[in-house]
């Protein structure tokens, strides 16, 4: 678990509101949803994103990622359903921000990652769904493979490898 992020509780909050706790993790219920779209093993990603050693604990690292992972899930519904609308250090987010040809590429986290945080967010989740990249070209990104299946492709293609990008290293500059 990177040192930048705040101690991570042995349980996930069960509450039925957005908690201070779920704002300070929201890197880690990214991590965790992410890691889960790649079919990392619990083992690892509980470890890595959760610092609970499975070898150590088994039953109370598996635990604490299975809280988690289910908090990170509600909180994806949670915050999809309301359109992350909240305000931010870069303005208020978008309900429905255009999509662009292709995603960001560069190092450095731009206004456009800022204003498609959900996007991302629910291209990750539907990876770990094992959705078909059609489905979710239109319904995430708002683009027919029927109408132009070459621009979907790149576009969810681009966009997914953002997110991912977020979960290794983008989220650091958050």
């Amino acid at each position: 678990m990177p040192s930048s992020q705040p101690p991570v509780a042995d349980a996930a909050p069960d509450d039925p509101l957005v908690t201070d706790y779920d704002l300070q993790h929201m890197v880690t219920y990214w991590r965790l949803i992410a890691a889960q779209g790649q079919g990392a093993d619990w083992r690892k990603t509980a470890k890595e994103v959760l610092g609970r050693d499975a070898e150590k604990d088994e039953l109370g690292a598996r635990r604490t990622w299975e809280s988690h992972l289910s908090r990170a899930h509600w909180l994806y519904e949670q915050l999809d359903g309301a359109g992350f609308a909240s305000s931010h250090a870069h303005g208020p987010l978008p309900l429905q921000p255009p999509v662009a040809d292709r995603a960001p590429d560069g190092p450095r986290l731009t206004k456009y990652d800022w204003h498609h945080f959900v996007t991302y967010w629910r291209l990750l989740d539907a990876e770990a769904d094992g959705a078909d990249w059609r489905e979710v070209a239109k319904i995430v990104l708002f683009l027919d493979p029927d109408i132009d299946e070459a621009r979907a492709h790149t576009a969810w293609e681009s966009h997914l490898e953002r997110a991912h990008w977020m979960t290794r290293s983008g989220w650091r500059q958050i």
